[in-house]
């Protein structure tokens, strides 16, 4: 599999203005998945970030939202690396709201891309 779904972990645990930019993006919103080798708890964490979010004040900043669940952090580190990337380099979209438990869908980007179109045209879910 070239793709991977996942929830975001530890979204209730951000900032304020973090759960706003999560709770007021899209689907679709491209996302940036930032390895955390240096993580206490979890060398193979993966941070996720919505790259430009407009806050109050109208200043732009990224909002690190969450992380990969460790659960999958193995799994998306694996499809990097068949497709001969790194983790920070797949694409990555919100996949689906469910306000601070919403799912990111990760991977080569033409099946980011195809799983997109399919989640924007109401296709179903693979495996539902």
């Amino acid at each position: 599999m070239s793709y991977l779904i996942f929830p975001i972990a530890g979204a209730k645990f951000r900032p304020l203005f973090a759960k706003d930019a999560l709770l007021s993006a899209p689907i679709g919103t491209p996302l940036l998945l930032q390895p955390e080798p240096t993580n206490l708890h979890d060398n193979l964490a993966i941070k996720i970030i919505i790259p430009s979010t407009a806050i109050e004040d109208e200043i732009e900043t990224a909002a690190f939202i969450g992380y990969v669940p460790r659960t999958h952090n193995l799994e998306l580190h694996n499809i990097a690396h068949a497709l001969g990337k790194t983790v920070d380099a797949l694409a990555a979209i919100l996949y689906s709201l469910n306000g601070l438990y919403s799912e990111v869908l990760a991977g080569e980007e033409s099946a980011v891309a195809e799983m997109e179109a399919a989640a924007k045209a109401g296709a179903a879910r693979p495996g539902l």
